[in-house]
């Protein structure tokens, strides 16, 4: 019989928490749609090959890997998706000022496919 670990979260938010600017030229190893229950908005948490940290995926990336999800390989041990037939590097390339508010910023990114 096989435990239900949903409530254990995802494998990756054990990992480190990195910084998204060292994020240069990456590749995706796994990510994590995690709801926020106050809010209940859908955060994206994302891992890469190169090192054991996680990282919050935000505006295009969080869009990509959502708009993808059903194209990912759900792994039941670790609560993660992963693309293993591709390969996609991101890169975090600055932020802009939000348009709506510009008091905030948020953050851009290069994905390549």
């Amino acid at each position: 019989m096989a435990l239900i670990k949903k409530a254990l979260g995802p494998q990756i938010l054990s990992f480190e928490k990195g910084n998204v600017e060292e994020v240069k030229g990456f590749t995706l190893d796994r990510f994590a749609i995690i709801r926020e229950t106050e809010k209940n908005d859908l955060m994206v948490a994302f891992s890469v090959k190169e090192n054991k940290k996680y990282y919050w995926a935000s505006t295009k990336l969080s869009e990509f890997l959502l708009d993808n999800e059903d194209m990912a390989e759900f792994d039941n041990d670790t609560m993660t998706y992963s693309f293993p037939e591709d390969t996609v590097k991101i890169t975090h390339t600055g932020k802009t000022q939000l348009k709506s508010d510009p008091t905030k910023s948020c953050n851009t990114w290069l994905i390549e496919c």
